[in-house]
């Protein structure tokens, strides 16, 4: 239980260690408060379970979850000290009597994922006060509350979406088999083990790939998962649900050493999830330990993700160049409308980010960071893609490949938007440490606007524009990127930091937003190619392509695209499709 206790809930007051909380729990004591970042919060009942702090939601369903009673869990379990006890005891108590006596309002009374993880403290709180021989009133006042739970949780009506399942379900047996006799369990842990087996189904494909297009939330679910397996609640049959999906971590790392931002996604220790994975344990510690991920391209067909990296066998991995591309299409639940979009790393330098997800409240930095401009793909019409109206649902990458020899891998995808009636061709290739080919067709039933975005690392600043180039410092490196439109018909307009319109800006964690370049390349049109080149150069002005080795032809939509510096490369895209010779 204390595996499964110390690793599932959250981590409000960023404790990661149990062995930690009697000290912990003993400065809360002291100060007689949690500082929870938004204002002061006494220990003393009465508390405030449904207020909405500074309109942020996430940090009340973090109360209701009983998150600030976590360390006096813990700090009992480690001590045997009933001075623990008793504040867990007190809030609980207190939960009870305003949200079941009372019926306070509470929009995040029965909230699905915090009714999961509360029920968890819970029913160890009775078979703790069990153990205690504490009276029969105290014990009974509990396993009511306790019953109305876990009647609620067995209600399909209150069944969750996505990963919210899984705790939900966890609630369920971690009550059944703390109190194997308790009544209402001759239903609900049936029930549970049922929904539990096929949410992971649904969470988890083939490939290894978690459906929530969302890299922190791989990594979440996997976590929580392999603490179930901690437990003797679960069969061993619900490993292979995440062996792959562990053994994937690495390819959702960048060279820099941090997660893709994908999604609902932020940066964290790079080494926060390293006991996962061998495969994250060779990315950590240059191929020097643990087992090597795999050769690039890395596809993940079912989930939709293709991934271009320099060959693992080449060291050190921070100087590797990165190519992600986000062609999944499975779920609306901590997704981003966001579908074919790029990310990209070049020499081990961040140069293409993703906006991050600043929270998960509704204010306007928020709503930026889920919106199609704030990501590295094609924004028609002013509007936000909808993952109702985009299809094929799953994957929409059509080829992959890398050549490691040449250095230069691509990936190609076409979704279709019901929304605008517009059908969206999109080729990404990259030479190692150089360069990035981004062309786009797009076909629509009428006239419309296109913006091509692209979102740089905060690290990079705007120098100079153009008719049909921008360029940009690249800080630290004394290098330049330089942004061609080899069409010359885009209208190319920066950003840094704008709040009208709301773009140019970068979430690497919660509540954190930083100013960042942007840059749209416009069009309107019934069909509108781009072809995009994004070029490092130590040039602090655009060079003259032929003089970096580069020559290409143009005409009716195709592109022959050569790189004369050795080795020799050139890429034909015709349409759909893309040729390396």
């Amino acid at each position: 239980m204390r595996n499964f206790l110390s690793t599932t809930n959250g981590n409000l007051y960023n404790h990661h260690h149990v062995d930690k909380a009697p000290l912990l729990a003993d400065r809360f004591l002291e100060e007689g408060y949690f500082k929870t970042g938004h204002e002061n919060l006494t220990l003393e009942p009465p508390m405030p379970w449904g207020k909405i702090f500074k309109e942020d939601p996430n940090y009340t369903y973090g109360l209701n979850a009983m998150y600030p009673t976590e360390q006096f869990v813990f700090a009992y379990r480690e001590t045997g000290k009933e001075r623990y006890l008793k504040v867990a005891e007190s809030l609980h108590r207190d939960w009870i009597e305003q949200n079941i006596h009372q019926g306070i309002v509470n929009r995040y009374k029965w909230y699905d994922m915090s009714t999961g993880l509360r029920t968890i403290q819970l029913a160890w709180l009775v078979k703790e006060l069990i153990v205690l021989e504490r009276s029969p009133e105290t014990v009974l006042f509990f396993l009511d509350a306790l019953s109305k739970h876990i009647q609620h949780l067995s209600n399909p009506n209150e069944l969750g979406q996505g990963n919210h399942v899984i705790f939900q379900m966890a609630g369920i047996y971690a009550t059944c088999n703390l109190l194997p006799n308790f009544q209402p369990c001759e239903l609900a842990l049936p029930y549970a083990q049922s929904q539990f087996t096929a949410e992971l189904e649904n969470q988890f494909k083939s490939d290894g790939m978690h459906v929530e297009h969302s890299p922190s939330y791989h990594v979440y679910v996997v976590s929580k998962i392999y603490s179930l397996l901690k437990t003797d609640w679960y069969s061993d049959s619900i490993e292979q649900y995440v062996e792959k999906a562990r053994q994937n971590l690495a390819w959702l790392y960048r060279p820099e050493g941090q997660l893709v931002l994908l999604g609902d996604s932020e940066q964290m220790p790079p080494n926060s999830y390293s006991y996962l994975s061998r495969s994250v344990d060779y990315l950590l510690n240059d191929g020097n330990q643990g087992i090597i991920p795999g050769t690039s391209p890395a596809l993940f067909p079912e989930t939709g993700y293709g991934i271009l990296r320099t060959d693992w066998r080449e060291k050190p991995f921070n100087k590797h160049s990165y190519l992600f591309f986000n062609g999944a299409n499975h779920s609306n639940v901590h997704n981003h409308p966001d579908f074919l979009s790029i990310i990209w790393t070049s020499g081990g330098t961040p140069i293409l980010v993703d906006s991050g997800k600043y929270s998960l409240d509704n204010s306007d930095y928020r709503n930026y960071t889920k919106s199609t401009r704030a990501h590295n793909t094609v924004q028609v019409d002013r509007l936000n893609m909808s993952a109702a109206e985009t299809y094929p649902k799953g994957s929409s990458i059509t080829y992959i490949h890398h050549d490691h020899n040449l250095k230069v891998g691509y990936v190609s995808g076409t979704i279709s938007r019901n929304r605008t009636s517009t059908s969206h061709t999109r080729h990404v290739t990259m030479r190692e440490d150089k360069w990035l080919l981004v062309t786009d067709s797009l076909h629509t039933d009428k006239n419309r606007e296109f913006d091509q975005w692209f979102h740089f690392h905060p690290s990079i600043t705007a120098k100079e524009t153009t008719a049909s180039t921008a360029t940009y410092a690249i800080g630290g490196t004394g290098d330049y990127l330089h942004i061609y439109d080899l069409l010359k018909n885009a209208a190319i307009t920066q950003f840094r930091g704008s709040e009208s319109p709301m773009t140019g800006w970068y979430s690497p964690r919660l509540f954190e937003i930083q100013s960042t370049e942007s840059i749209s390349l416009s069009k309107e049109g019934l069909r509108s190619t781009y072809q995009t080149l994004l070029l490092i150069s130590d040039s602090p002005t655009p060079p003259a392509l032929a003089s970096e080795g580069i020559e290409f032809s143009s005409s009716d939509g195709r592109l022959e695209f050569c790189d004369q510096t050795e080795p020799a490369v050139c890429v034909k895209i015709t349409g759909s499709t893309v040729t390396l010779q």
